[in-house]
C-alpha cells in the first residue's frame, strides 16, 4: 500500500517524522497483524531497523530510519521498548503515545487559531480609515528589566486599545505539552519562556520535562527558576532550557535567604 502523511503531523513533529509514525499507525490498527499485547491492552509492533528499510522505507537508510525513530521518540510521540525477557534478545517493540500525539496535535491547532483570528483582525483593521494610527501604543515588558519585543495589536474603531502578546499564548502551548504525564513541569518551563523570552520547542518537551521533573522532586518552584535563569544570564552564561538552571535552581529553593543573597551579590 502506498505510504500516507497528515500535513498537520508534518508541521507537529517533522516530515520524516510523520511518514514513519503513520506507517506505524497502520501497522498498529491492521487487525491482521498481531504485535504484542501488554498487560494494559497496549498493542506492539516489533521490527529491526533492516526490517524497517526493507519492507517499509526502502528509500532510507538503517541510520536514517534510526535517527527518525529517536526523534520521534524525544518528542514522546513513540514508545519504544525491549519486551522480551531474555536479555540478549535486543529486539525493540514500538507503539505510539496517543495521548502526547493528541495533546501535541491540539497545542498545535490552538497555535493556529491564534495566528489565523491575528490575521482576520489585521486585515479588518487595515480597512478601518478612521482608526487613529498616530496615537501612541505603550511599551509591554515581561518583568522590571525585560526587553522590547514585537506585540501584535488588536484596534477597534471607538475602544481602547487591547494589547495581544502571541509570545505568552505560544509559550502556554509549549508548556502544556512539557506538564504532560508530569504536573508541574509546565508551570517551570513557563517562568523560565517568560523570564528568557524565547520558547522551548516541542522536539526538546521531553528533555525540558526530565529536568522540571528533577527541580520538582527537590522542591523547585516557578519563582526560583526565574531567579535562576537572572543570575545565570548576568554572569553572561548561556541559557537556553531548563537543563541550563536546573543546579542554580535547586540552589535556591533549598538554601537559606541569606546564603542566596550572598550568591546573587557574587
Amino acid at each position: 500500500p502506498p505510504l500516507q502523511v497528515l500535513p498537520s503531523l508534518a508541521v507537529a513533529i517533522g516530515l520524516e517524522e510523520a511518514i514513519f509514525v503513520q506507517q506505524l499507525h497502520y501497522w498498529l490498527s491492521n487487525p491482521k497483524v498481531k504485535g504484542r499485547i501488554d498487560e494494559y491492552g497496549n498493542k506492539w509492533i516489533y521490527n529491526s531497523y533492516s526490517e524497517w528499510a526493507e519492507d517499509n522505507f526502502p528509500f532510507w537508510s538503517e541510520q536514517k530510519i534510526g535517527r527518525i525513530v529517536r526523534s520521534a521518540e524525544e518528542q514522546s510521540v513513540v514508545i519504544c521498548e525491549q519486551l522480551n525477557a531474555m536479555q540478549r534478545d535486543q529486539t525493540k517493540f514500538y507503539r505510539i503515545d496517543y495521548e502526547a500525539l493528541n495533546a501535541l496535535l491540539d497545542a498545535l491547532h490552538r497555535s493556529n487559531l491564534n495566528d489565523g483570528a491575528f490575521k482576520s483582525k489585521r486585515s479588518h483593521r487595515s480597512s478601518l480609515n478612521d482608526v487613529k494610527m498616530n496615537q501612541r501604543l505603550p511599551e509591554t515588558t515581561s518583568g522590571a528589566d525585560a526587553p522590547n519585543l514585537p506585540i501584535d495589536w488588536q484596534i477597534a474603531v471607538g475602544e481602547e486599545i487591547v494589547q495581544h502578546d502571541q509570545f505568552d499564548a505560544q509559550a502556554r502551548d509549549a508548556a502544556s505539552l512539557i506538564d504532560f504525564q508530569c504536573a508541574g513541569a509546565g508551570d517551570l518551563a513557563l517562568a523560565f519562556m517568560r523570564e528568557r523570552r524565547i520558547l522551548i520547542p516541542q522536539s526538546r518537551a521531553k528533555g525540558n520535562r526530565k529536568a522540571a521533573r528533577e527541580m520538582l522532586e527537590m522542591g523547585v518552584k516557578p519563582e526560583h527558576v526565574t531567579e535562576a535563569a537572572r543570575l545565570l544570564i548576568g554572569r553572561n552564561m548561556t541559557v537556553t532550557d531548563l537543563f541550563s538552571v536546573v543546579r542554580t535552581a535547586i540552589d535556591i529553593a533549598n538554601k537559606p535567604p541569606e546564603a542566596v543573597e550572598m550568591t546573587r551579590l557574587l
